[in-house]
């Protein structure tokens, strides 16, 4: 595996190419090895990697003090009709799965929860544990930024309808600091990812819509769909990427960088899952990005923005394999054949590209605020 790293990412030396990493402060401080690992890989590439300021996320991206931003929600429409006026290209990528994770402290009793209560609970409806299991504590809501990924989240469980955190909620910036709030009192409950270290605390399992049994956050549950609250960790880029901007994507996209990343407790992208069935293993060694293809709920119409984006895409690529999915807040009852009929669409616009698409298949949902499909390259050489 050393031997593949190296030949895959150590380069000649010479003058630093500067790139600004910028992320969630609790999520780069996990990301330490991974980090090194980069600089390993890649000496030549100067990479700084700083935290923005709580309550800031697409900004850095905006002012051009961010090469790369990190985000744990994706950008929203006001934000891309922002970057539009400022004569900006935003491309995306994704990084890693995560999950969100509702946690107590040890000695609350309530043993699972279901989506629309968590929604009700951070809604302020729900105003003492006395329903779950007897306790008589009245609930502690330590509630996230609103400009966060975690509060997003939230929201997409509203089902359009306007969300508001209540007046008592307590706002924390960071899941470390809920943490450690919830382990030191009985009555709190909060929502953090499920990428953080949650010994100190119990993390309620939760039931999805389609199941009465609840499942807890892991990366097992996380990666076949099981658990109902999965998001997704991406990475947003201004422009074509240059040549040290694309070294520092197709690393951390690589099975190298995955393995990495999974040791900050998310769920990695091995590319070559996908690609196992058809490609050969020299191609698969070349690791492989992943582009998100969005539907309006319960649609299979590409929209422009999507059209775009995958013609763009195709003017770089060799092959691909499609992954098209419903959205976890799409009605399994009238969304029928949605998945296989975007896989559809989308083999059907990429063919007409020009592009090999080597398969498709549908699953059942992967993350709480996707509603599309993946679609997995292998560049030209």
């Amino acid at each position: 595996m050393r031997l593949l790293a190296a030949a895959l990412f150590l380069q000649t030396s010479g003058t630093p190419i500067p790139i600004t990493v910028r992320g969630p402060a609790d999520v780069l401080d996990r990301f330490s090895e991974l980090i090194e690992a980069v600089k390993h890989w890649h000496p030549q590439l100067g990479v700084a990697w700083a935290a923005y300021e709580e309550g800031i996320s697409f900004a850095p991206l905006f002012e051009g003090s961010a090469d790369i931003l990190l985000s744990s929600r994706p950008i929203d429409p006001r934000e891309r009709v922002l970057a539009k006026k400022l004569s900006l290209e935003i491309h995306e990528h994704v990084l890693a799965l995560d999950a969100l994770a509702v946690v107590v402290h040890p000695d609350n009793p309530v043993e699972s929860l279901s989506l629309d209560q968590v929604e009700s609970l951070f809604r302020g409806k729900i105003v003492g544990w006395y329903g779950f299991g007897g306790s008589d504590r009245p609930v502690r809501l330590l509630a996230p930024l609103p400009s966060s990924g975690e509060y997003q989240a939230l929201s997409e469980l509203a089902s359009g309808a306007d969300f508001r955190l209540p007046a008592s909620a307590e706002i924390f910036g960071t899941s470390a600091a809920v943490v450690s709030t919830v382990a030191a009192d009985p009555g709190a409950v909060g929502l953090v990812s499920a990428s953080v270290d949650r010994e100190s605390v119990r993390t309620v399992p939760l039931k999805g819509a389609e199941s009465d049994a609840p499942v807890a956050p892991s990366a097992d549950s996380v990666e076949r769909g099981e658990y109902p609250w999965g998001r997704v960790l991406r990475l947003y880029t201004r422009g074509s990427a240059d040549e040290g901007l694309e070294r520092l994507l197709n690393c951390l996209l690589s099975s190298e960088g995955q393995a990495e990343i999974a040791k900050a407790g998310f769920v990695p992208l091995f590319a070559d899952r996908a690609f196992q069935r058809s490609l050969p293993a020299r191609e698969r060694s070349r690791g492989a990005t992943v582009t998100a293809v969005s539907f309006r709920r319960g649609s299979d119409r590409l929209d422009r923005e999507a059209r775009e984006s995958l013609t763009a895409l195709s003017r770089s690529v060799s092959e691909v394999w499609i992954t098209a999915r419903r959205g976890l807040l799409e009605d399994p009852s009238t969304a029928g054949d949605l998945p296989h009929r975007r896989a559809r669409v989308l083999e059907e616009f990429l063919a007409g590209l020009g592009v090999t698409v080597s398969g498709t298949e549908s699953t059942a949902p992967a993350s709480g605020d996707l509603g599309g499909a993946d679609v997995w390259w292998v560049a030209r050489r």
